[in-house]
């Protein structure tokens, strides 16, 4: 299968627009068509509306940092030192043998799980698979961690597993309690009754290393006033269309986005794309 939804190599002469957002079996004839200028015009095209969005974005961003002080400012490199310092720790983590890193975490690599996170179709996990590249990711601080690249895909577990989202890796223990999770509880009787919308908790405990720590929790999940998932999935899509109805920023992004086929708002309740 080709996965052409908005790509540039996708833009294959003669096709109908329908056709060009659609996934298909790869044509080798209709994709020697695409020559290196298609790519680039409809790549280009998506950076007209991104690049100013991001650049407004810095420019608001830094205008506000400098007129916080110098405190927020020293916090903020502060920040990027933590992220630096967290992308020089997974380099030298995926040069350290596997038995070092179970060792060092007090927890094993599983090799077979089902993880169904977000709404998605259960499938099994294999945490000691290469695929899943183990020793740079935070596979040995965050319990199953489905090794999904999407955060989306990965709510179970408790961060996306890349580096940069990875905090405290080898010095705490992560896991996350849902109170449903749609993807393996009834997720069809979830989508068409009134089911509150899905709540977790997640804790950190300490590995053998700062066993003196305690464990951290978040707040526990709410059992009184949580709204349906469908009602707040309803309203999520009311304030979406408010936002595309605004000139410039929303009416942009929304051109920008055309190229996504929507999908069933009962079948689809747990994605935000």
């Amino acid at each position: 299968m080709m996965e052409c939804r908005g790509y540039g190599p996708c833009e294959i002469p003669g096709m109908s627009e329908e056709a060009k957002v659609a996934d298909a079996v790869y044509d080798d004839a209709a994709c020697r068509q695409v020559g290196h200028v298609d790519v680039l015009e409809r790549l280009c095209g998506r950076m007209r509306v991104d690049e100013p969005l991001y650049l407004a974005a810095r420019q608001r961003f830094e205008a506000r940092v400098a007129s916080a002080g110098g405190a927020l400012r020293a916090r903020l490199v502060q920040l990027r030192a933590a992220g630096a310092e967290l992308e020089r720790r997974a380099t030298a983590q995926a040069a350290t043998p596997r038995a070092e890193l179970e060792r060092r975490s007090g927890s094993r690599l599983q090799r077979q799980y089902r993880s169904a996170s977000g709404g998605g179709v259960p499938w099994t996990v294999d945490e000691t698979s290469g695929s899943y590249l183990a020793h740079e990711r935070a596979r040995y601080s965050c319990v199953n961690c489905s090794g999904d690249v999407v955060p989306e895909k990965d709510l179970v577990g408790c961060w996306p597993l890349w580096p940069q989202f990875a905090p405290d890796e080898l010095r705490y223990r992560c896991t996350r309690t849902w109170s449903i999770d749609p993807g393996l509880d009834q997720p069809q009787a979830y989508r068409s009754q009134p089911q509150p919308l899905p709540c977790w908790q997640t804790c950190w405990a300490p590995t053998g290393e700062d066993a003196s720590d305690a464990t951290h929790c978040t707040p526990p999940c709410p059992t009184a006033g949580v709204p349906s998932a469908s009602a707040w999935r309803r309203e999520w899509l009311r304030e979406r269309a408010a936002f595309e109805a605004v000139p410039g920023e929303g009416s942009d992004w929304a051109k920008t986005m055309a190229f996504v086929t929507p999908k069933n708002p009962d079948d689809f309740i747990w994605n935000v794309y």
